[in-house]
């Protein structure tokens, strides 16, 4: 009832509100999704913007996890975006430093380019997402496999080969109840994060090394 009827606004599967804004204002934002911008009882606000051109990690209106489908509650794939977040959040009483940006723990590149590799070899490593069990809290890789150092590995792929990876394993590998509750969350905190691709080389060697041995 606070937003403009403007607004594109997506009911997640676990019933949080994505809101999606044109960004204008680019000296006080540094990613494309911020997650749990507000916080209640019944619903999280996570408000998804445009930054820049890199494709923000997140879950599409009409896609299904275990929590439930993701829809439009107002809006459509149509719509054209005309308020900024500023907007919505003053409409909403939010108010953020946006400025603060996050620590990038696995962040090795100090320019922040990936020199991807060819689709066929970064699917080879994408095929072997399959099996592992995978944790929540970050830990070093050779000790347990947890979300962020997963995802900080997959960020090296190339945007239209990440999604595919992140839904691959989402559905194919062994999330603990944590893990699963928290990928969303932790899927947009990473989304600026990226290690190497020798990273995920190494977790498919130590958490799928039949995989690993027959291929490579």
């Amino acid at each position: 009832e606070k937003l403009s009827n403007d607004d594109v606004v997506v009911k997640t599967g676990s019933g949080g509100l994505h809101i999606y804004t044109n960004e204008m204002n680019y000296d006080r934002y540094h990613k494309n999704a911020y997650v749990k911008c507000f916080t209640g009882e019944n619903f999280d606000i996570d408000i998804i913007t445009s930054y820049n051109d890199t494709q923000a990690t997140i879950m599409l209106p009409g896609s299904l996890n275990s929590n439930g489908k993701y829809v439009f509650i107002r809006g459509s794939y149509e719509s054209i975006l005309k308020r900024t977040s500023d907007d919505v959040m003053r409409d909403l009483g939010i108010d953020i430093d946006f400025a603060n940006k996050p620590s990038t723990t696995y962040h090795e590149s100090n320019d922040g380019e990936i020199t991807y590799l060819d689709s066929d070899e970064e699917m080879k490593l994408i095929n072997g997402l399959f099996g592992m069990e995978v944790h929540n809290d970050t830990r070093r890789i050779d000790e347990e496999l947890t979300l962020f150092p997963l995802f900080s590995a997959l960020n090296c792929l190339s945007p239209e080969n990440r999604s595919i990876a992140y839904e691959k394993v989402r559905r194919e590998c062994n999330l603990t109840a944590n893990a699963d509750m928290n990928f969303d969350l932790k899927m947009s905190r990473t989304e600026g994060n990226h290690s190497h691709i020798n990273v995920l080389r190494k977790i498919i060697k130590l958490y799928n090394s039949k995989y690993y041995n027959e291929t490579f």
